[in-house]
């Protein structure tokens, strides 16, 4: 009976393996078609006007093309499609709708930051300005007003982290102080080189500080920053934006799929129930896991679960512009101990990404070895600090969704100062910024909880913190969290179409970068071997 079950799942798998590489092969026909249909045109038409106008002069039509890549396909396409979307779906075909919900989610970070360009633009048209000096006015813009401001962001939070300062009014103060002075340098550098452009270069920046105060700073000098108190969380939003959600999820096939435990493990438990606090790890973290967020948006979650979690995501996020609004609007929170501890408190669900920055390094889209780094265990002394159930979360195909540009020595250094690695160039399908399609589409798998109550707690109170773990509760917690994570990963695999993929946990940084390292060595060959076999 088990060979004939065996069999008949092995011959359902290879059918559904040749129907998806079918669908594949004219979800590509049609995705390449929409591309050239709606980018081509837009870029190339101000490119042929500009060669017309100067018969051999290349400076001015090669800067009408790197603009045109930097307006249509990051600010003007995707957004006008996304508010067609929402306000005439009917109108927007779905190839196009889908393909722009995919590049407007996992390049919202990148829009965030063009859209600065969009001033620049319109003062040409009074101003006479050319191509050329829109480009050097806004790449002087990013230089000296966004880039200090995100960068010094993350290096001036880890360093005051580390002193044991916090993050708090004064540091801000100093933050945007040094921020103010590089930017008047820079208005006096424009005034004796480029005068003509010091009136649009100052508004544009009056225009980005005041976004900022209002999106980073908290109301007072006493409350929490936004990222950690939610007083950005705006719920219509959430269901504005529906539409866009079920199409990102459709296009990737994201499944939900509820883990029923070990056989004969007893009777299932629900793992988010509403007024339960509740802490779930989403594995691997990928290069950039918005599964996490797209999973609870969708509306099979909405059927499932009465409780929607709120997503922690990394300092980074909660930077740049456009990326952090929708991440705090749909309720996401910095991943600090003062967010989860207000969220636990108020007895309600997070997600978090335990493996962290550290599993890009060993992410990639082929070989048959998912990495899951398991050496941060602060998640689970917070769940057990505020009696809280873990909940493993395991998404299926994940790793096949981007890879990552490998330079581990600068990507190493500078995540120690800065908080997260640079270059950081995610690449998918058509080596572009956007995923790829899972070739089994992606299987979320919601693990049973683990109801993990102290044994040796140094102390228990009515109030937080509820209970103070011994490290011997925090290790047994952490080894249950990950057994749990690996008995999932086995039990699913074959079904979610991975039967020959192992899971390899491991407890070191440094182990994850060997992995990284020795797959970028050689990673043109293995990749196309492994694509080969599969």
């Amino acid at each position: 009976m088990e060979r004939r079950d065996s069999g008949e799942g092995e011959a359902r798998l290879r059918r559904d393996s040749s129907d998806q590489k079918g669908d594949q092969k004219g979800d590509g026909i049609v995705t390449a078609f929409t591309i050239a249909l709606l980018w081509l045109p837009s870029i190339l038409i101000p490119v042929v006007i500009q060669l017309m106008r100067c018969d051999e002069c290349w400076a001015e039509p090669t800067a009408a093309f790197v603009c045109q890549i930097i307006v249509m396909p990051f600010v003007v396409l995707p957004v006008m499609v996304i508010v067609a979307i929402i306000l005439l779906p009917s109108l927007v075909p779905r190839p196009v709708a889908s393909l722009a919900v995919i590049w407007f989610i996992w390049n919202a970070h990148t829009i965030g930051l063009t859209l600065c360009i969009v001033p620049f633009i319109l003062a040409s048209y009074h101003t006479k300005h050319t191509y050329s000096d829109i480009l050097y006015d806004f790449f002087v813009f990013y230089i000296f007003v966004q880039a200090p401001l995100i960068l010094c962001s993350g290096g001036l939070k880890l360093f005051s982290n580390k002193m044991g300062w916090g993050w708090g009014w004064p540091q801000r103060a100093v933050l945007g102080s040094y921020c103010i002075v590089v930017t008047v340098s820079m208005w006096a550098g424009q005034y004796y080189v480029r005068p003509h452009a010091v009136t649009v270069t100052i508004f544009t920046c009056a225009l980005f500080y005041t976004y900022t105060v209002f999106t980073m700073l908290p109301p007072t000098p006493s409350q929490p920053a936004p990222e950690v108190s939610g007083v950005r969380e705006w719920p219509a939003f959430r269901q504005l934006m529906a539409p866009v959600w079920a199409l990102a999820t459709s296009y990737l096939r994201i499944k939900l799929i509820e883990d029923k435990g070990e056989p004969g493990a007893g009777p299932p438990a629900c793992a988010f129930e509403p007024g339960r606090p509740t802490v779930a790890g989403f594995h691997p973290h990928g290069v950039i896991p918005y599964t996490a967020g797209l999973i609870t948006m969708s509306k099979s979650w909405r059927e499932r679960y009465a409780t929607v979690p709120h997503v922690l995501t990394d300092f980074f996020t909660h930077l740049i512009p456009l990326m952090r609004d929708i991440a705090q609007w749909v309720g996401g929170r910095e991943v600090s101990r003062d967010a989860i501890s207000t969220l636990l408190g108020a007895k309600e669900a997070v997600m978090l990404v335990p493996g962290g920055q550290q599993e890009i390094f060993s992410t990639r889209s082929w070989g048959r070895e998912v990495f899951i780094y398991k050496g941060h265990k602060g998640f689970v002394r917070m769940a057990l600090r505020h009696r809280a159930r873990l909940v493993p979360i395991l998404s299926m195909g994940e790793w096949e969704l981007m890879d990552n540009v490998s330079w581990p020595i600068m990507q190493r250094a500078t995540r120690k100062v800065l908080g997260f690695p640079v270059p950081f160039a995610p690449h998918g399908a058509y080596n572009l910024p956007m995923p790829n399609r899972p070739k089994h589409g992606l299987h979320v798998i919601v693990g049973q909880p683990i109801d993990y109550v102290c044994e040796q707690a140094e102390s228990f109170s009515d109030e937080p913190p509820l209970c103070v773990p011994s490290e011997a509760d925090v290790n047994r917690a952490h080894t249950l969290f990950y057994e749990a994570l690996h008995s999932m990963f086995e039990r699913h695999k074959a079904n979610c179409g991975y039967p020959d993929h192992t899971l390899v946990m491991l407890d070191s940084p440094s182990g994850l970068e060997r992995h990284g390292i020795s797959a970028s060595s050689d990673g043109s060959r293995r990749c196309d071997e492994a694509r080969k076999q599969d």
